[in-house]
């Protein structure tokens, strides 16, 4: 059983980690006293399988302009934490463990212009500098100004984040702000695992979406209508119809097992063929939409730029930021996404167009 346990101090609140294995217990507490005194500071160290420490260590200072000293206040236990604390993963030790967190900012160096002290941020675990070749290409593993794979918690010389303080190197690249309406508890896994997640699910749905690229809604919804309602209305006309609206059915006219304007059993009148014939051009499946039917492209397309919209929505609400509009190479601008309101204003005309051809 894994657990884990928020522990609120004065300066700074940690989550420990604790787990039982066959082993036995492996645990890690914090104590109610002062951490460290003057220019040290409590770190919690891998010693060897099964055994963690409190350690008495200096504190990290500033040493470069671009450096900052962030105070952690909820820190997650990674997956691979948890093999090397029970020895699945071969490690040795001593070193500092923990590296997903987040925290507050102690100190800054001259020369950061993003954050200041005060402000609560997400600190990355891998340490990069942002202004390399590879940095600018999204490969911060291999950051040229530091050793490649630097990164917290695992013996690379950066310290961990189970620490009184932590030492960023190149604070305005591997530090993002926390929105203030987030728990750092519920986010302490932010930087490693939950990146991961996303990765792993962003891959697959790029694969699905270039195997099965969006469909023009405007060809969707116009290409072939009008020819299809003409021949339904003339099929459904050779019937009779009486000034009362009621309607005899050709007997070549075929009903869909669709729901009806009318009750069961009553006679069917002219508007319950308008809605079959409505109901026949929404819901019959299409070879040019793969197999699909125009109400599953509308639906699809409406769920794709309400996403687009919505993540602007949340830019406005969470950053303070005018959004800025739809980029014309996003698919809900290329291929004409519409939104419920105009699903709606769809189905009317529809409607509308078969009372007119009838």
């Amino acid at each position: 059983m894994c657990q884990f346990h928020d522990y609120p101090f004065s300066r700074r609140r940690f989550m420990a980690f604790s787990a039982t294995t066959g082993a036995g217990m492996l645990s890690a507490s914090l104590s109610a006293q002062d951490s460290g005194s003057g220019d040290t500071m409590q770190q919690l160290t891998f010693i060897k399988p099964g055994t963690l420490e409190w350690r008495e260590v200096p504190k990290p200072t500033i040493q470069g302009p671009k450096e900052a000293i962030v105070r952690p206040i909820a820190v997650a236990r990674c997956d691979v934490d948890f093999a090397i604390y029970t020895g699945l993963f071969p490690a040795q030790g001593p070193f500092a463990v923990g590296h997903e967190f987040n925290g507050e900012v102690v100190e800054v160096g001259e020369g950061v212009k993003n954050f200041k002290v005060g402000d609560e941020v997400i600190c990355s675990f891998q340490i990069a500098c942002g202004e390399c070749e590879y940095c600018r290409r999204g490969q911060a593993r291999s950051c040229t100004a530091v050793t490649r794979g630097a990164m917290y918690g695992f013996n690379r010389g950066y310290g961990g984040a189970h620490s009184d303080y932590v030492h960023v190197p190149f604070a305005d690249y591997m530090l993002i702000e926390k929105p203030a309406s987030l728990d750092p508890v519920s986010i302490a896994s932010i930087s490693d695992n939950v990146i991961d997640g996303w990765r792993t699910v962003a891959r697959q749905r790029r694969c699905e979406r270039q195997a099965n690229p969006a469909f023009d809604t405007r060809a969707v919804l116009y290409e072939k209508v009008i020819s299809f309602i003409v021949q339904r209305c003339f099929a459904a006309r050779g019937g009779s119809e009486d000034d009362h609206g009621v309607w005899t059915a050709p007997s070549h006219w075929q009903w869909r097992e669709l729901p009806r304007r009318g009750a069961a059993g009553d006679t069917p009148r002219v508007d319950d063929a308008v809605a079959e014939i409505h109901a026949q051009w929404l819901m019959t499946p299409r070879d040019d939409l793969r197999g699909q039917t125009p109400r599953d492209v509308l639906h699809a397309q409406r769920s794709r730029i309400s996403e687009q919209i919505q993540d602007r929505e949340h830019q406005w609400t969470r950053f303070g930021q005018s959004p800025l509009p739809l980029w014309r190479e996003s698919t809900a601008y290329r291929l004409g996404g519409y939104g419920t309101h105009e699903n709606i204003v769809y189905y009317d005309l529809l409607r509308h167009l078969i009372h007119e051809c009838w």
